[in-house]
């Protein structure tokens, strides 16, 4: 199961970083201003966000594989449909899509592990998203080098059957069974957890600023 999830962790990390690595082509290819390529980022983090809120509630309680399969299922088909001649208004949905599936699966590995591991899910939890930093970082290297070779629209194209690897993938792997619906229900929110909202709201932020909009204001 670890494998599996540094493989998916690693494509989460590329995900992150596609549009910004493609930002010019893009923008290009598609008639984006500053402002429509900030509206693809906040639609792939919007993404995100539904796909590891709606996602909680579903591992709770349905097999972990076949929403596992589902979700890599729907961020390769939300990749794989980008064409050069994709509308804005298709973009910011397919993106959307992708986001949806990679936030679902991260979700579902975060709690496979703390359960399959319990006290000791610190060490395998560090190694899942180490790999998303390790896509993350060698992402717009192997976008350059997709890019130059063929085409910009190739890299999300690899990228979306790299998700239908993965699930095809976990039809070998065991995954732990639902906890199931606890018999008493504890508050979602807490006054404990606003800090660390406050830093994942900037750091989402911060990071789709700086993947966006690095490169065209240094340029």
């Amino acid at each position: 199961m670890l494998l599996l999830g540094f493989c998916g962790f690693f494509c989460l990390g590329v995900v992150l970083v596609l549009l910004g690595a493609n930002q010019a082509d893009l923008a290009r290819d598609l008639d984006l201003d500053l402002a429509r390529t900030g509206m693809l980022a906040a639609a792939l983090a919007g993404g995100i966000g539904v796909g590891v809120v709606g996602a909680g509630p579903l591992f709770d309680r349905f097999a972990r594989r076949p929403l596992f399969i589902a979700a890599t299922l729907i961020t390769g088909a939300g990749l794989l449909a980008f064409r050069s001649s994709t509308g804005f208004q298709e973009a910011v949905l397919l993106i959307g899509l992708a986001g949806a599936g990679v936030g679902a699966y991260d979700t579902l590995f975060n709690a496979a592990v703390v359960e399959r591991f319990g006290e000791r899910s610190a060490k395998p939890m560090n190694l899942l998203h180490a790999a998303t930093c390790l896509g993350a970082i060698s992402g717009p290297p192997l976008v350059a080098a997709i890019s130059a070779r063929w085409h910009w629209a190739a890299s999300l194209h690899w990228t979306g059957a790299a998700h239908i690897v993965l699930a095809a993938a976990a039809l070998l792997v065991r995954f732990p069974a639902p906890a199931g619906r606890p018999a008493t229900r504890k508050p979602v929110f807490s006054t404990a957890l606003l800090p660390f909202a406050v830093i994942a709201f900037a750091y989402v932020g911060v990071e789709s600023a700086v993947t966006m909009f690095a490169v065209p204001y240094a340029s």
